[in-house]
């Protein structure tokens, strides 16, 4: 029943302790929690429930518990659930253990000294509260200092329950916990206030209070701080190490999606520029210009563009020039530098086709063949190049644009030329 005050007190410090009374008999105990502050109803009904517990468990009965809520303190009343029935039952758990108890005074015979040694930290007062006797760790305690006939406090302080220096204050709450503190006036500092913990067992035969306990060991409530905040420490670096993995995963996915978005640029400036320049580009190095000898350029264009244009529409314009030059395009590409194509044109030069589309302004196509791979077939190339064009024209026939022939130009120019990067935000 004092689980109350060693439970609520160093949790809410603001809560005063709270005083039990408790009348017993064989049929009704009535327990009286005299409390100073209201506190939830909650705990009124959580402490029938324990008390049901307890007598199930420990004593084999099944009680009734009636609890009556006032403004300053809460009653238990618990009774045997069958009516006349007592709150000693025989084959409980404890009235087992009272068969194999001695109950022969000439056989429960202790010396004092022994028991002074067995319990060093006990006293027994009398009803004025002096000291008639104390164990052997008190002794060492006071020292020189003969403390027998000295009222307890002028050596302790009543740290829990609250309650004052009376013989009957303190025998009304002998079912609680008590903790006592050391005076200051003892000789010995080092035991200045230590703090007892323990019960207090009215002698009835004496008419004394014995007390029996032991020392609070502060270092080990801190080294249990210190387990808890050494565990608080590993679930915190748990903690930190599934969100740097999470924050691992996240760099790593970022880092794919930039490598995408990189081969993405890459792929690009490839297809605009020659390898060697798209590299460079790439590195942020500046690409000077470089004179060519060996070069061959295609230029095209289409015959009587001016006039298609006033006769048809932008978009079947636009339309037409993307057929047309998609085609162009695939031919570039079927006679790239990193492709060998197996067709009998091919075979007939057995030379690795290498052009580059330099570009399409208006109506022109315009192509270098050995500009970006050296090669001595550049001329050769190139006028495969046009015939290629010039096969693709003759098939071709466009989309909503009225023409009686379409027709191209295309030129052929071999040797040297210049080549270089013009400006920095969309370089050509």
């Amino acid at each position: 029943m004092d689980f109350t005050n060693r439970s609520w007190t160093p949790s809410q410090p603001d809560l005063l302790p709270i005083t039990v009374f408790v009348n017993n008999s064989e049929t009704k105990i009535i327990v009286t929690y005299n409390i100073m502050e209201p506190i939830c109803h909650f705990i009124a009904w959580f402490l029938s429930g324990l008390y049901q517990r307890v007598a199930r468990s420990l004593f084999n009965i099944i009680i009734r518990v009636n609890v009556e809520i006032g403004t300053d303190q809460y009653r238990f009343f618990m009774e045997n659930r069958r009516p006349g029935a007592t709150l000693v039952n025989d084959d409980s758990l404890v009235s087992r253990y009272k068969s194999y108890l001695l109950n022969r005074p000439e056989q429960l015979l202790m010396y004092i000294q022994t028991f002074k040694r067995v319990f060093p930290f006990h006293f027994v007062c009398d009803q004025n509260l002096r000291f008639i006797q104390y164990g052997t760790g008190l002794s060492k305690i006071f020292g020189a200092q003969n403390k027998l006939n000295v009222h307890i406090s002028n050596v302790f302080n009543i740290v829990q329950p609250n309650v004052g220096f009376f013989f009957e204050s303190i025998r009304h709450r002998i079912n609680l916990a008590f903790i006592l503190r050391i005076r200051d006036n003892i000789s010995n500092e080092h035991f200045r206030r230590m703090e007892l913990q323990g019960q207090i067992i009215e002698c009835v035969e004496s008419k004394c209070l014995l007390f029996l306990g032991s020392p609070i060991v502060k270092g080990l409530q801190s080294l249990t701080s210190h387990v808890i905040l050494i565990e608080e420490q590993s679930r915190a670096q748990e903690s930190l190490k599934r969100r740097m993995d999470k924050l691992k995963d996240t760099i790593q996915k970022a880092n794919q999606a930039v490598e995408i978005e990189r081969s993405k640029n890459v792929d690009l400036l490839n297809l605009i520029f020659p390898a060697q320049v798209a590299r460079r580009l790439w590195l942020g190095k500046s690409v000077e210009a470089r004179q060519y000898d060996d070069v061959t350029m295609l230029f095209s264009d289409i015959v009587g563009f001016t006039a298609i244009c006033s006769s048809a529409t932008p978009m079947a314009i636009i339309n037409m020039l993307n057929d047309l030059y998609t085609q162009f395009d695939v031919f570039c590409g079927e006679i790239d530098v990193y492709k060998v194509n197996n067709h009998l044109a091919f075979e007939k030069f057995n030379v690795s086709f290498s052009f580059f589309q330099t570009e399409t302004i208006g109506d022109a196509y315009c192509v270098a063949s050995g500009l970006h791979r050296q090669t001595s077939h550049h001329a050769a190339l190139a006028a495969f190049m046009a015939l290629k064009m010039m096969e693709a024209v003759k098939n071709f026939t466009p989309k909503d644009i009225n023409v009686e022939k379409f027709r191209m130009r295309i030129g052929l120019h071999s040797g040297s030329c210049l080549a270089g990067i013009v400006g920095v935000r969309m370089p050509r």
